[in-house]
Formats: structure tokens, C-alpha cells, sequence
């Protein structure tokens, strides 16, 4: 276990698929946590595999960003008579 530096407390499973047995597994003598969701990368994955929390994440961060930018730009309009 020296690979993993000690750190068998950070390692979780995540059982995906309709038809897993959802077994439990050790390693180094520890039973690993069952991880419904996990991010790495900027990816959200769920166990379900759909993509809905990522693109819900992508959108709240795009209209974040499309807000900021809307309250630091000022126009001004000018009329002409």
C-alpha cells in the first residue's frame, strides 16, 4: 500500500448500472466508501452516468460569468433631437 501513500481513507468505489450487485470491497484491510457522485478534471460524474449535474453546474457558472460581465458593462444611449 505504499503506493497510495497512506491515503486509503481518500479512496471510494462508485457502483454504476441498473444490474450491480453493489459489493463491497477492501483494500490494505479497509472496506472503501460507496461514492454516489465524484469530480475530477471539472467532470461530474454520478453513479447514474446521466449528464444533468454537469451541464446544471456548466450552466450556473456560464450565467455567473454572462452576470458579471452585465453588471460591469454600462451603456449609455444617447437621444438626438
Amino acid at each position: 500500500m505504499a503506493r497510495f501513500g497512506g491515503r486509503l481513507e481518500k479512496c471510494t468505489v462508485m457502483h454504476m448500472g441498473k444490474r450491480n450487485q453493489e459489493l463491497s470491497y477492501e483494500m490494505g484491510g479497509m472496506v472503501l466508501k460507496v461514492s454516489e457522485e465524484e469530480r475530477g478534471l471539472g467532470l461530474i460524474m454520478h453513479r447514474s452516468a446521466k449528464p444533468s449535474r454537469q451541464c446544471a453546474e456548466a450552466s450556473k457558472k456560464v450565467n455567473s460569468t454572462l452576470g458579471m460581465i452585465r453588471r460591469t458593462i454600462v451603456t449609455e444611449t444617447r437621444i438626438r433631437y
